[in-house]
């Protein structure tokens, strides 16, 4: 069925330009100026002068199904995506149970979450430690298979607290970068070193010191630049692409694009809590801010806006993780405190409010940022490619106009906390398209049409 759209703004270069959109299941035809009459018959929807945006691709999620559920579910997840305007998601293979490290996991967590999808989704597959104490684990069939099935990338740790998901040593590292390289798959690195922090982190705690800012100590800028350099040094060795998760700091970025200087093939991400929040925020706020990595510096967060604005970041994701708050992040020590917050829902408002209204992001950056350079690294471009012709009609309407502020105790998540409760976002996402189909109006959320993306 032919659908018009009417009576919106829509990125024209780099400007919002006032026009109409003819779309079925995929993009079409942009029409500027109202003034033109559309000689179609079909469906017309008034688009009440919102502006017109792609629909967003979180590619860093955990959305725990099947396995540590009480945590979060997978349709929990991808309600609060879509109802946020996250039309895909990609989620990661580690806080499954079983973790997806195999084909058969793969299949196990596709048949049991296919029917929960809010939200369009994909799968990234993982390599840990636990495979390579397996007698008959060999690296090149496991990555061949889960290459096979479609997965977006591979996920590994430089240092984990996951005993069913344990972080790589150097030489297997190296194994998994040989093996990814020679099936064009990326690898995503938890780029934090070992050693370093695990020193601190008993040091402290043996010293009984179990505050934020001795959790802030343990983790320094030094553990994520010495683990960006390793697995930079071994990218250049292997041809593998390889990808940061999170970033925390400036210099981590300065030295991604310093070694992508020198030929690696190397690119990064960041997250909304390392843009707006410092370590000060984490000893006010406490454990609702504990992540991993933690949060840095006001030079930091200040600093990566202007990288991602340049280009040097490649996009943003949420590494939503969230808990129980009252249960997990509760415990009495900043050390047993769960290291994880929601954000799913609010990434899009977030970058739409403080980066775009607020003039630290262009319309085109935005546009890139939210959908084009995940959908290009992670292998879905011929799907999901934003408002370009042939692509999937995935897109929202934001009220330009109006600002509320942040209630996490509306969040779709099983978290209902949020370090951004009670900030005032200008901006409100009001309607959501999927595959041309309008499954939120209004904020509410209408219809469950996900399906399995893959590479």
């Amino acid at each position: 069925m032919i659908n018009i759209l009417k009576n919106i703004y829509f990125p024209f270069e780099g400007k919002e330009v006032k026009g109409s959109l003819i779309f079925t299941d995929k993009i079409k035809t942009f029409i500027h100026g109202d003034d033109i009459e559309i000689s179609v018959e079909g469906n017309t929807i008034d688009g009440e002068e919102k502006l017109l945006l792609p629909g967003f691709i979180d590619s860093h999620v955990h959305f725990n199904t099947p396995g540590f559920t009480h945590r979060e579910t997978f349709e929990k997840g991808t309600r609060g995506a879509i109802k946020g305007g996250v039309t895909t998601i990609m989620d990661m293979p580690c806080t499954s149970l079983p973790p997806v490290v195999g084909k058969d996991e793969f299949e196990n967590k596709y048949n049991v979450v296919k029917n929960d999808a809010w939200c369009d989704y994909a799968f990234h597959g993982g390599i840990s430690a636990n495979l390579f104490d397996k007698k008959d684990f060999e690296i090149f069939t496991t990555v061949s298979e889960l290459a096979s099935k479609g997965v977006t990338a591979l996920k590994v740790y430089t240092l984990s607290g996951m005993e069913t998901f344990k972080h790589l040593d150097n030489f297997q590292l190296m194994k998994t970068m040989r093996a990814a390289a020679h099936k064009g798959l990326t690898v995503m690195i938890h780029a934090e070193d070992a050693s370093i922090i695990t020193h601190l982190q008993n040091k402290y705690i043996s010293e009984d010191k179990n505050k934020p800012l001795h959790y802030y100590n343990s983790r320094p800028e030094e553990a994520e630049l010495v683990a960006i350099n390793n697995v930079a040094y071994f990218s250049t060795l292997t041809g593998a692409k390889i990808h940061i998760v999170h970033i925390s700091t400036y210099e981590g970025v300065k030295l991604v694009q310093n070694w992508r200087e020198r030929g690696a093939n190397i690119t990064c991400e960041t997250c909304p809590q390392y843009l707006e929040f410092n370590f000060n925020d984490l000893i006010e706020q406490g454990s609702i801010l504990k992540t991993a990595p933690v949060i840095k510096t006001p030079e930091d967060s200040k600093n990566l806006w202007l990288e991602l604005a340049s280009g040097d970041i490649h996009f943003v994701t949420t590494d939503h993780a969230p808990c129980v708050f009252e249960k997990d992040k509760n415990t009495g020590s900043i050390w047993t405190d769960y290291g994880g917050i929601p954000g799913v829902e609010i990434i899009y408002p977030f970058l739409i409010s403080e980066g775009y209204f607020k003039k630290k992001l262009t319309l085109d950056r935005l546009i890139e940022i939210s959908c084009l350079n995940q959908s290009n690294l992670f292998g879905i471009s011929r799907q999901k490619n934003g408002l370009r012709p042939g692509s999937d009609a995935d897109f929202v309407l934001v009220d330009k106009n109006t600002e509320y502020k942040v209630d996490a105790s509306t969040f779709e998540s099983i978290g209902k906390y949020s370090p951004f409760s009670g900030k005032t976002f200008k901006g409100k996402i009001d309607n959501v398209f999927l595959r041309g189909e309008e499954v939120v109006k209004k904020g509410e959320i209408l219809s469950k049409k996900g399906i399995l993306i893959k590479r």
